[in-house]
């Protein structure tokens, strides 16, 4: 549960082997294997897959999950899509996980993999460690940004950015839930500019929820324009990058968001570089520098070392801590259609 409190906190590791076989639309699968550490009283778990697609007719598809916990509890998981154009479907989903309440929903959902003209332009995810750090474990943040209009002289993108610090526990598989999940949403409407530069306008929501925890989350509306020198600042294009957005925040009354990169590639080596990120508004400050090196082309692997404070906006402000806190090393992926 996030924003309200919940006295049923569960922290599960799942170990799980998996065997898959495909046969057409048809896709079974088996897995077996235990919890490591976390809650007591689980110990092993089974794990039956059962997905279909064009079932019934084209558009429909279906995929299942259940889970037999201590071979004694059975737990579900099941959706039904329905296509409405390549890459596109929506579809309603119910699920049983462990002793929480079952669930349904339905929503949409968007793919790139059975569209020529992808309308997912990019994915990433990063998992920063933070070894001197007493309150956090790790860092996972990542996003996915939609291309829904793409023309030679104008686009307009829809990015979606989550970040989650997971809490510090007493071993490696201990109770290390997330300490809160952060979300962010945003439109950009870019027109090509003189000098290979490019201008948005930008649209922006934010929401901080604390996990578990009897404290209200908190939500920002920011807007503004946004300069950079190349479509996509991840990307290492140029050996100078740069992107600086500024504008208004209904909530916080400004909105500053600055990125700078530079990058090398000495010869019969990979690229090595390093970013400087700033996010700032008239409440809270996020600064991060890192150097990376890159590898990898369809999937571009990054490992960093850095600095890294973060801050968040719902709840107290929490004390100064110390420089060695921030230190962070982990590895971030992208993968661009």
């Amino acid at each position: 549960m996030t924003s309200t409190y919940d006295p049923r906190i569960l922290d599960l590791n799942e170990f799980v082997g998996r065997l898959r076989v495909r046969d057409g639309p048809l896709t079974m699968g088996l897995g077996f294997g235990p919890y490591v550490g976390g809650e007591p009283g689980f110990g092993e778990l089974l794990v039956v897959n059962f997905n279909v697609a064009r079932f019934i007719f084209p558009e429909l598809s279906l995929e299942s999950e259940l889970k037999w916990v201590n071979f004694e509890k059975l737990y579900h998981d099941a959706r039904l899509a329905v296509g409405l154009a390549k890459g596109v479907e929506i579809f309603l989903r119910t699920a049983h996980h462990y002793d929480y309440p079952p669930t349904t929903y339905i929503g949409a959902r968007l793919g790139s993999a059975e569209s020529p003209a992808h309308i997912v332009d990019s994915f990433a995810i990063e998992t920063g460690y933070y070894p001197y750090y007493d309150k956090h474990k790790l860092l996972v943040l990542g996003g996915f940004r939609l291309r829904l209009l793409d023309e030679p002289t104008r686009r307009f993108l829809v990015d979606g950015d989550f970040r989650t610090p997971i809490l510090a526990g007493t071993a490696l598989f201990a109770e290390s839930r997330p300490d809160r999940m952060l979300y962010s949403v945003s439109g950009q409407y870019e027109k090509s500019l003189p000098g290979g530069l490019f201008g948005a306008w930008y649209a922006r929501y934010d929401v901080d929820m604390p996990v578990d925890e009897p404290i209200r989350f908190s939500s920002s509306l920011a807007t503004g324009l946004v300069l950079r020198n190349q479509k996509d600042f991840n990307r290492l294009e140029k050996s100078l990058r740069f992107e600086v957005a500024a504008g208004h925040d209904f909530t916080y009354d400004y909105d500053v968001r600055l990125r700078l990169g530079a990058q090398a590639r000495p010869r019969g080596l990979f690229p090595v570089g390093a970013e400087f990120r700033v996010d700032a508004n008239s409440d809270r400050q996020t600064v991060e520098f890192k150097a990376f090196a890159a590898f990898g082309k369809d999937i571009e692997v990054r490992p960093f070392v850095g600095v890294r404070k973060v801050s968040y906006f719902a709840g107290p402000e929490p004390p100064e801590d110390e420089f060695i806190n921030r230190v962070t090393a982990g590895v971030a992926l992208y993968k661009w259609f």
